[in-house]
């Protein structure tokens, strides 16, 4: 298959300004392997995208085949290059976005940022390397996260909870529960939009970690708002993530004197909870002990 036809569909997309469609198209597939034998992996000037991309995107498409490539060979290291220059390109476009068109694309590109940075990071740490580069993905993220906060007309900060919410996880895998805080005095500071602008799912991760790290430094009540928040607003058919907020949700409750029904430790294959549950209610202390 010819690499040519993908480059003029991506560029009609992107003179439309239509958004999900360039996310949809840089979404990583094992089809795109099919254009490896076209990419030419030295060109330094982008020569063979310059006539069908427009600027600056024709750098952007060539570093994000590029990684595929790599991606599909297990080559994380040269994957996890290519995808910084990615988000690198695309922080000027950023800078030029005056109506927020471009956020979904933001939004992909910084998670597969994460994402590689992360696989690398295991690869590295097999070898007996030092894991650095969740870290490095982190420096990279925060140069978005200023970019959309500062946004002074009001669009680009729409952005912002996704950046926020994909430097937490890159945060709390590090255990570096600080730099959560100032991310959240920066939502909660004047100026920032109310939450419930932005779209659900963004939302919900928000709230679980930010409950999350409520419990963490003994806001109690706050992580029990938060966490309740961030179960009732995930989707019914979320049943991992649902899971997931329990786990913590659940010990906030009985701190609290709340028991939560077995049916619903059962239904999220929370067997573990079901006896400890039972014990806290009794005022067993030798089976709550177990």
């Amino acid at each position: 298959a010819s690499l040519y036809p993908f480059l003029h569909t991506f560029n009609n997309a992107l003179r439309s300004r239509d958004s999900n469609t360039l996310a949809e198209l840089l979404k990583f597939s094992p089809l795109k392997k099919r254009y490896e034998h076209e990419i030419n992996f030295a060109d330094t000037e982008y020569r063979q995208f310059k006539q069908t991309v427009d600027s600056p995107f024709e750098e952007l498409l060539a570093h994000h085949l590029r990684c595929q490539c790599y991606i599909y060979k297990r080559n994380y290291e040269e994957a996890y290059r290519e995808q910084t220059e990615v988000v690198s390109v695309f922080l000027r476009v950023l800078q030029e976005d005056s109506s927020g068109w471009s956020l979904k694309v933001l939004s992909l590109i910084n998670r597969q940022l994460r994402q590689i940075a992360k696989k690398l990071d295991e690869e590295l740490s097999k070898k007996g390397i030092k894991a650095d580069k969740s870290e490095d993905a982190a420096r990279q993220l925060h140069q978005c996260f200023k970019m959309t906060i500062t946004d002074r007309s009001a669009s680009k900060i729409y952005g912002t909870l996704d950046v926020v919410n994909n430097l937490y996880k890159i945060y709390f895998k590090l255990n570096n529960f600080n730099l959560c805080k100032n991310l959240l005095r920066s939502v909660k500071g004047p100026g920032f939009p109310a939450l419930d602008k932005f779209p659900i799912s963004q939302l919900t991760t928000y709230r679980y970690y930010t409950g999350r790290l409520a419990m963490l430094t003994g806001k109690y009540a706050e992580a029990e708002d938060e966490l309740t928040a961030a179960f009732e607003r995930c989707p019914k058919t979320s049943i991992r993530n649902k899971q997931l907020v329990l786990l913590f949700l659940v010990p906030i409750k009985l701190l609290h004197g709340k028991f939560p029904k077995q049916r619903l430790l059962i239904k999220y294959n929370l067997h573990q909870f079901v006896e400890l549950v039972k014990a806290v209610k009794q005022g067993n202390l030798i089976a709550f002990n177990k």
